[in-house]
């Protein structure tokens, strides 16, 4: 565990010093690269998670203070949502560099926790909420998912909520993407047998549009999705197909531990 003081917040890292699992190094890698460019670009809160919680308004009270865990917040940007109710956070990520470039959290609890979703090093039943938006998907097998919902499930209070999004498999940008992939799956299960049926590298352009990185994606379907949550037997409150050009681009969850 290695500490550091950051913006006056506390900024610990708790990833080992070598880790030889090369999907983690690449988003790493992928993450180190971009962070210039996401940091500038992504400083006011998802506008589509913000939808959601208006959605969801009914069934959970926002606006009281809470214990937060953002997993692979980022910046942590959408922690802006939260500040005026003076919950405190803790914002955790993979990339140490966007860390670093959190957004400005006025609440001098907020600590900075460098870590992998799959192993969170807090005490059990610590926090009230928790938030995974638009990070599970870069998981790139379903051990890794269910690990990372088994973690947060431990993480969390007694009947505290989860709020989880990721990218909807049949969104109209890459619907013809996985239509292709589903028939090219057995040729592509030869060379890879890891590739899961959904499975997409993404790539981010620079201001002049050349390719300086990609991201791994696992696009799910509504059913998928569902059918890995109910191994973790987390109390799916509400889901919904929400946002993006469609307004069905992402599957959003509101998740109750029993």
């Amino acid at each position: 565990m290695i500490p550091f003081f950051y913006k006056k917040h506390l900024l610990i890292s708790v990833l080992p010093m070598q880790n030889n699992e090369s999907n983690l190094n690449n988003l790493m890698s992928a993450y180190s690269t971009i962070s210039e460019y996401y940091i500038r670009t992504k400083r006011k809160p998802w506008k589509d998670f913000k939808e959601y919680l208006l959605k969801i308004s009914n069934l959970i009270d926002l606006s009281k203070k809470h214990l937060i865990c953002d997993v692979g917040g980022g910046n942590g940007r959408n922690l802006l949502l939260f500040q005026e109710y003076k919950s405190q956070f803790i914002l955790c990520d993979l990339s140490f560099k966007l860390l670093k470039n959190s957004v400005l959290l006025l609440n001098s609890a907020n600590h900075l926790v460098n870590l992998e979703m799959t192993s969170l090093p807090f005490r059990k039943e610590s926090y009230d909420l928790v938030l995974s938006i638009a990070a599970i998907h870069h998981l790139n097998n379903q051990t890794d998912v269910i690990c990372a919902f088994t973690e947060i499930k431990k993480i969390l209070q007694k009947n505290g909520f989860f709020i989880l999004s990721v990218w909807y498999k049949w969104k109209k940008d890459t619907r013809l993407k996985m239509i292709l992939d589903l028939i090219l799956f057995p040729i592509k299960k030869l060379f890879n047998s890891n590739w899961r049926f959904g499975d997409y590298y993404l790539p981010w352009k620079n201001s002049e549009g050349l390719v300086i990185a990609k991201r791994y994606y696992h696009l799910f379907s509504r059913r998928e999705l569902v059918k890995l949550i109910r191994k973790t037997d987390f109390k799916i409150v509400d889901i919904s197909l929400l946002g993006g050009k469609s307004g069905k681009d992402n599957i959003f969850v509101l998740l109750q531990n029993n």
